[in-house]
């Protein structure tokens, strides 16, 4: 960000800083790491006024109208951009309304539609790099909170924690003003002055503690949010160095972590750096149509509602494609960021909880099927249904034949499934209720699927599967879960043999794998290991960056769900989830008095 802004004169700074209000607030909220990277960015303004001015726009989202400056070089608009898109993704999430944003920025700044796409290829890929750092930590460690809570340490725990940032900051004895202000932070929270000036000699002299004592008492959970500050510290380089790898194992054997953990960090690392390594020939490439006057971004017209009766949920209403009744279908979403983050063994988004005191619990999965109330089509897709009347009709529903056997159908399907409007706006729905819309959307897609396959289909309609599944073992209806899990199998293994579309292969082979560990199925288990082992060895070195960094993503879990297979047994979950236990880390023995 510094490099740019050092490319762009004052008038063009205060207009960038301006464009980043309006990329912080696209999604009506703003989180702490938005804002402290914001008061980074306005640090670089000389004018105190400015960074005033700035600060309180931003504190009261009144970011002014964004039009290009019309002396601002155009070559400099795909770093912009990708400044902006790297903005939007660092809190590790991309909502809707953020895309909305970025798509209309995109226009204004007359991207070509195949650069647009190739730019929001590399955010979804960012954003699946920052998600597969949990596959890092074990399942039993639950991060409730992604920073390292200092009040709740110790004096000594503390300077533990400033030593391993001095320790990771000084390796290679150069100190960049990023990597200043850390270690500023770092020499802050020690409180006794022995300890800091011990400290500060490490970073006059250029120098760092050479080994790690073990962690002193603290909790798994903070252990791991420190490891992920440490590799945070060396993402700030465009490649990881030889004395960098090493410290992450000193840090992993210093705090008995899994031996296992350096290599699936280093594969991670590299995929960072892959993956930030592609920025710089993005914002060097570049492909434009015609800029247009430069009109005010303005706001989407599809603007999701709160819901009465749960803040955590927003709908808006769309209609039918495929019957002329205009009808308003509610179609719902989770409000992001107001549920904790979970899956269960299968991968499938849990609910466990809200986020904060003032969010509403729901459980989404229970809620995010929506129906035509005309001919009772079903999807928890928002797709499936028209936003806008200027939509592009999908081309499965402009099938002559599917729309007239699927109109003719209509009054079968009323018959049964028409009680299903009486339950359709609860926010808790009965469980009768949410099987039965279940069923209705399996159906919706299995008739799809026979006018026009789509192993894309296929797969929706086992995740759907999988879906009901939760909803039922969470009702302690285990029987008939397990009869959903079967399915899930039989259509699994269908689609691994059949399907030519090699993350679908994948996809289907971890979740086989995973089916066979909660059934203790040992030997079934090892051969979908195998397969993954086997592609590893022979075809990873053949495949693209973009498809070896996926494979990898599976890969490392299957890996890692292997080496915890006892505690993904049937018995051992609750329900399909894992049970949580955080534990801490072993205290150091202290020795026996004389």
């Amino acid at each position: 960000m510094e490099e740019l802004m050092k490319l762009l004169t004052p008038a063009q700074q205060y207009w960038f800083a301006n464009l980043l209000i309006h990329a912080i607030w696209a999604d009506g909220k703003i989180v702490l790491s938005e804002f402290e990277s914001f008061q980074r960015l306005i640090g670089l303004f000389k004018s105190l006024e400015n960074r005033t001015q700035l600060m309180r726009h931003l504190e009261n989202n009144q970011g002014e109208p964004i039009v290009l400056p019309p002396d601002l070089d155009r070559k400099l608009l795909p770093q912009v951009y990708l400044e902006v898109l790297n903005f939007s993704i660092s809190d590790w999430d991309l909502a809707e309304e953020e895309r909305n944003f970025l798509e209309t920025l995109s226009n204004q700044f007359g991207f070509a539609k195949s650069f647009q796409y190739t730019l929001m290829q590399w955010a979804e890929e960012g954003l699946r790099w920052q998600e597969d750092q949990r596959l890092l930590v074990p399942r039993e460690v639950t991060l409730k909170n992604p920073r390292v809570p200092l009040h709740q340490m110790t004096d000594q725990q503390k300077v533990w924690y400033a030593e391993v940032l001095v320790s990771v900051v000084m390796i290679d004895g150069i100190v960049d003003p990023m990597e200043i202000k850390l270690l500023r932070t770092a020499l802050s929270f020690v409180a006794e002055e022995k300890e800091k000036k011990r400290l500060l000699a490490f970073i006059k002299n250029r120098m760092r503690p050479s080994l790690l004592s073990p962690p002193p008492g603290l909790e798994m959970e903070v252990i791991y949010l420190i490891f992920f500050e440490v590799l945070r510290v060396m993402s700030l380089n465009d490649e990881l160095a030889n004395k960098e790898m090493i410290f992450i194992g000193d840090y992993i054997k210093a705090c008995n972590l899994p031996a296992s953990l350096e290599d699936r960090t280093l594969v991670w690392c590299k995929r960072g750096t892959t993956w930030r390594q592609k920025r710089k020939s993005l914002a060097k490439l570049g492909a434009f149509v015609d800029l247009g006057s430069g009109s005010s971004l303005e706001k989407s017209e599809d603007r999701w509602l709160p819901h009465g009766e749960n803040n955590s949920l927003q709908y808006r209403e769309q209609t039918c494609y495929l019957c002329d009744n205009n009808l308003p279908i509610k179609v719902y979403r989770l409000r992001p960021k107001s549920q904790k983050p979970a899956t269960n063994l299968f991968g499938l988004p849990v609910y466990v909880g809200a986020m904060t005191a003032q969010d509403h619990p729901l459980d989404f999965n229970k809620v995010k099927i929506s129906v035509c109330p005309n001919c009772l089509f079903a999807s928890p897709a928002k797709e499936s249904f028209r936003a806008k009347e200027v939509d592009k009709v999908p081309p499965v529903f402009e099938d002559r034949d599917f729309l007239v056997q699927w109109m003719e159908g209509t009054e079968k399907r009323k018959a049964s499934y028409g009680m299903l409007l009486q339950e359709l706006e609860s926010v808790n729905p009965s469980v009768p209720h949410v099987e039965k819309l279940y069923r209705l959307a399996i159906h919706c897609l299995n008739q799809l699927q026979k006018a026009r396959p789509d192993d894309r289909q296929r797969w929706g309609i086992i995740f759907l599967g999988l879906g009901l599944a939760e909803i039922l073992v969470n009702a302690g209806h285990v029987g008939e879960a397990e009869k959903e899990l079967l399915e899930a199998e039989r259509l699994s293994k269908e689609l691994m043999l059949s399907t030519r579309d090699n993350e679908l292969s994948l996809r289907s082979a971890k979740l086989l794998f995973q089916l066979a560990l909660y059934q203790n199925n040992a030997k079934s288990a090892s051969n979908y290991l195998n397969f993954f082992v086997r592609l590893k060895d022979e075809k990873m070195a053949s495949m693209k960056p973009a498809e070896k960094s996926q494979f990898l993503g599976y890969f490392n879990e299957v890996k890692r769900d292997f080496e915890d297979r006892e505690e993904l047994q049937k018995s051992k979950l609750d329900g399909f989830k894992r049970k949580v236990e955080v534990p801490t880390a072993a205290q150091p023995e202290k020795e026996e008095e004389a």
